[in-house]
C-alpha cells in the first residue's frame, strides 16, 4: 500500500487484525514493511493491527531528507491521522528505538498502549554511552561521525554488500534477503539517514523523556552492548529494561512478552 505525503509516496503495510488495537512498529537499520505468516496470525488472534510505514529511501518509498528524528513525528502524525488513529502502541527494534524514543517525546497522550523498546540502538551522542560499545562498534562512528549523508550511504551500502555476499550461497529465509535488497535500494540512501541521525541532535531530550518505556536487550547481544544500553537507562525516567534473549534479533519469546505488556493496557 501507498501512503502520499507531501508529494512523496511511502509504502506501508497493515497485518493482524483490521479492526484490533494499532500498534506502530519501527524496524531496524536492515529491513522493510514484511511481517512473518505466523506473526500475522498471532496478530490476529491476540486483536492487534500491526501498522509499518517504509522509512524514507528504503525499498520503494521516496527519500525525505530529514535533520533530526523529530521529523520523523511529521510524517508518522499526519499517516495515523489520514487512518483515524488516535491511540495506538509503538515497538522499536535495534536502529528503529531513536525513531520510537522520539514518538514517545511526540505521542506521549496518544501512546495508551505502551512504548518497546528491542535490542535498540541507544544515545550515543552521549559519550558515556558510547564508550560502552565494543572497540570495534565504536571504531566505526568515529570514522564515519562527521561523514556527509552521501558518505555514510556509501559506507553503508559497502558494508551491506559484503553482508549481502556473506550469506549468498546459505539458505536463508526469503524474508531476510528482502530486507536486505529493500536496504540496498536507492544506493542505501534510507540506511544512511539511520545512521547519520543517530549522531546529529535527536531533536528532544531523551534524558527528560517522562513517557514510561520497556526495554528487552540480550547480555549476548554483539551489535548492540547491554552496558550501553544499561548506561543510558540509568539516566532515563520512567524505565524497566528487562535482560533477556539470546543474540541482537529479538526472539518469538520477547515478542510474545510485548503483546502481554501491550494486552494490559488496553
Amino acid at each position: 500500500m501507498i501512503y502520499n505525503y507531501n508529494d512523496s509516496k511511502l509504502v506501508y503495510n497493515i497485518v493482524g487484525d483490521l479492526e484490533g488495537f494499532p500498534v506502530f512498529l519501527n524496524y531496524g537499520l536492515i529491513g522493510n514493511t514484511d511481517v512473518s505468516k505466523e506473526f500475522e496470525s498471532i496478530l490476529r488472534k491476540e486483536n492487534l493491527r500491526l501498522i509499518v510505514l517504509e522509512r524514507p529511501g528504503y525499498g520503494d518509498s521516496d527519500f525525505i531528507y530529514m535533520e533530526k528524528y523529530t521529523d520523523w513525528n511529521d510524517i508518522v502524525e499526519a499517516f495515523l491521522n489520514d487512518l483515524s488513529i488516535e491511540h495506538f502502541a509503538v515497538i522499536g527494534i535495534s536502529a528503529g528505538a531513536p525513531y520510537t524514543y522520539a514518538m514517545a517525546h511526540h505521542f506521549s497522550q496518544r501512546l495508551t498502549g505502551g512504548v518497546y523498546i528491542l535490542s535498540g540502538v541507544p544515545f550515543i551522542l552521549d559519550k558515556e554511552v558510547l564508550d560502552k560499545y565494543t572497540v570495534k562498534n565504536r571504531a566505526f562512528y568515529e570514522k564515519v561521525w562527521d561523514y556527509s549523508q552521501m558518505q555514510i550511504q556509501q559506507e553503508m551500502c559497502s558494508i551491506i554488500k559484503k553482508y549481502d555476499n556473506f550469506f549468498l550461497n546459505l539458505i536463508l529465509p526469503k524474508s531476510f534477503k528482502s530486507e536486505i535488497k529493500n536496504s540496498l535500494s536507492q544506493e542505501c540512501v534510507g540506511v544512511g539517514q539511520s545512521v547519520r541521525l543517530q549522531m546529529r541532535d535527536w531533536g528532544f531530550d531523551l534524558y527528560n523523556l517522562e513517557t514510561p518505556i520497556t526495554l528487552w536487550h540480550s547480555n549476548k547481544d554483539k551489535e548492540v552492548s547491554l552496558e550501553a544500553v544499561e548506561t543510558m537507562v540509568s539516566k532515563m525516567k520512567n524505565t524497566t529494561l528487562y535482560i533477556k534473549g539470546k543474540e541482537h534479533n529479538p526472539s518469538k519469546e520477547i515478542f510474545m512478552d510485548v503483546i502481554s505488556k501491550i494486552k494490559e493496557r488496553i
